[in-house]
């Protein structure tokens, strides 16, 4: 029987690293990574189209030919798309993923909410965002105003509620009899051991990893970030025409390569020990779906 194994993320977990360097190197499965798992028609379907013109027997019949292989499915965006839509197609796309791969074997890789809201934040404005930390994050528990919606479903913000993993994670063990939860903070301590237990975990043949500390994804600093938000200010007026549009690029790639890193992006301490207090009983939640975190010292030391 063929096996059919999705990685769905998190976001900012490796992922690239794995799409490109892991994933594409086991031995006797056909590995499908974003570009096919986000951009083909009949996976922008099973992401985004609405029920009411969702005809499973059509995609049934397009994604027959994956069940007939050992396959991997890669995309980070199947735990909901975040920023505008504020992951509210989450459920829908496990049930769909349940009902189209039904004996999938599931990888989810966490990261402590803060680093993971604090690279959010990183690349958001690297695409273009000018919002402040407070102001991109908003916390379920708080009032929902026509200036700060709760849902700012036409503002580059992410909600907390989408990141309490304990909901996630019951979710898909709903759902699917394998789900194998890891740890961001393990790969990033140590890249080949972690694929080491990747390999052990899945019962998987790969080749061992080329280059285990490849960045793929690079992380901007708190001086870069300050310099690309202020530029982020023109970007609307720079877009207008093909020079000045040249002119931005140029000017962001400067930034990127030519500004000194310096400090690590952090948010502050106040927003910082909010989001710890928002996401600590979430946590402990989380130790009870998956007991193996008890034993855990990187959970106990990341996530409270």
């Amino acid at each position: 029987m063929a096996r059919t194994i999705i990685h769905i993320g998190m976001p900012r977990t490796a992922s690239t690293f794995l799409q490109q360097e892991f994933f594409p190197n086991v031995s006797d499965f056909e590995f499908y990574g974003v570009d096919r798992t986000q951009y083909s028609a009949v996976f922008q379907k099973i992401l985004y189209q609405d029920d009411s013109i969702f005809n499973p027997l059509e995609i049934a019949a397009e994604l027959k030919f994956i069940l007939e292989k050992n396959t991997i499915l890669s995309n980070e965006l199947f735990v909901g798309q975040s920023l505008y839509l504020s992951s509210t197609n989450r459920s829908r796309t496990a049930r769909r993923l349940k009902q189209f791969f039904p004996d999938a074997e599931i990888i989810l890789l966490l990261r402590n909410q803060v680093s993971l809201l604090e690279s959010l934040y990183s690349i958001g404005i690297y695409s273009g965002m000018t919002l402040n930390p407070v102001d991109f994050i908003r916390f379920s528990n708080e009032p929902s105003s026509i200036d700060h919606p709760l849902y700012p479903t036409f503002t580059e913000a992410e909600t907390t509620e989408a990141y309490y993993f304990s909901n996630l994670v019951a979710l898909y063990q709903s759902l699917f009899s394998e789900v194998h939860v890891l740890l961001f903070e393990d790969f990033k301590s140590g890249p080949a051991s972690f694929a080491e237990r990747l390999n052990h975990m899945l019962h998987l043949k790969t080749a061992p990893l080329e280059n285990p500390e490849k960045r793929v994804n690079k992380s901007l600093s708190s001086r870069q970030i300050r310099f690309i938000r202020r530029l982020n200010l023109y970007k609307p007026v720079l877009n207008r025409g093909s020079f000045s549009k040249r002119i931005f690029g140029f000017q962001l790639r400067f930034i990127e390569h030519n500004i000194s890193k310096g400090q690590h992006f952090n948010f502050d301490a106040i927003l910082t020990r909010k989001l710890k207090e928002t996401f600590n009983d979430d946590n402990a939640k989380l130790m009870n779906l998956l007991p193996e975190l008890r034993n855990s010292e990187t959970f106990r030391k990341e996530y409270f």
